[in-house]
């Protein structure tokens, strides 16, 4: 009898209170493995995340970057017999090519309307900036067009990859015609890098997502022909610029001391992944907390115009 009731001691398997506490510890287990996971998948996606951003920030920075680079530029004529022109009150020996004046100006706000010519660009309030840029173009510093037909000649394009169809004439040679290449981008209210081109009548298009802000600032020479920077400035105090004498400069006057830009670009992540806002650097160098849970990264440049035109006539 005794034997039996040993038996049924040795066999009585775990209290209630055993299983509660395993139960207990296999939950916190769980629930430990659970966050590791949670953890591991939230810093890979972050990390994915922030790739992406650099990546795409990157490629919408440099190609901006490469517009402004040849804000201005027409390659020099060979043989053409040199001439003396009057620049800002002294007179200078000109540098012959097709193309002359200020490849680019800007606004702080953005243009008035964008799709009006250069001439006639205004700016309005805002906060988002707009700059315009334009240079002689070929088939070399652009990207040729493709032939509508076997017999069609490619032609350039515009930021759009959009063919230029009009013509100008040489400034030196009024005979022969040159393409200028046009383009006019800004950041608009869907977070994109847009950019307009005279290849369609200015008729922007979104190039860039996830773009939120645009900076920009102008290095001024002294004059029109020098190539040293004195200061940095926004497109409102480039555009009441004078003449050494004081008196008003024309659009090109004031737009030509513009040697080198500054451009900063804030990028947002394509999909929130943050437990909470993360803090990021603007372009002003300050710390800004956002109201989502997007990362964010300001990534910035500065381009020294490849061919800057120093004699306005």
């Amino acid at each position: 009898m005794r034997r039996l009731q040993d038996l049924r001691t040795r066999q009585g398997g775990f209290s209630l209170i055993e299983l509660l506490v395993s139960m207990t510890l296999g939950l916190v287990m769980v629930g430990a493995l659970v966050s590791l996971l949670s953890t591991s998948l939230q810093t890979n996606s972050q990390t994915s995340n922030s790739a992406q951003m650099t990546e795409e920030g990157g490629l919408a920075l440099e190609f901006l970057a490469r517009y402004v680079r040849m804000a201005g530029f027409s390659p020099p004529l060979a043989n053409a017999s040199g001439a003396s022109v009057l620049v800002n009150g002294v007179q200078t020996q000109a540098i012959e090519s097709d193309f002359a004046g200020a490849g680019l100006r800007g606004c702080d706000g953005g243009f008035t309307d964008a799709t009006a010519a250069w001439e006639s660009l205004s700016c309005q309030a805002g906060s988002n900036p707009s700059i315009a840029l334009r240079f002689q173009g070929d088939l070399d510093n652009t990207e040729p067009s493709k032939p509508d037909l076997p017999s069609t000649p490619a032609l350039p394009t515009d930021c759009l990859a959009q063919k230029i169809t009009s013509k100008a004439p040489s400034i030196y040679d009024a005979t022969r015609e040159v393409t200028i290449v046009e383009a006019r981008f800004t950041v608009n209210s869907n977070a994109e890098l847009v950019c307009g081109g005279n290849g369609n009548s200015f008729t922007a298009q979104p190039l860039f997502g996830n773009t939120e802000g645009l900076r920009i600032s102008y290095g001024l020479a002294a004059d029109g022909r020098s190539t040293q920077v004195l200061r940095y400035v926004n497109a409102a105090t480039a555009d009441t610029l004078l003449l050494a004498d004081g008196s008003s400069a024309s659009v090109d006057q004031r737009w030509s001391r513009v040697v080198s830009v500054k451009i900063c670009l804030v990028v947002r992540a394509g999909t929130p992944d943050q437990s909470q806002p993360t803090p990021y650097v603007d372009c002003d160098e300050h710390t800004v907390t956002p109201s989502d849970k997007y990362l964010r990264r300001s990534i910035s440049t500065v381009v020294t115009l490849r061919n800057r035109s120093a004699l306005i006539q």
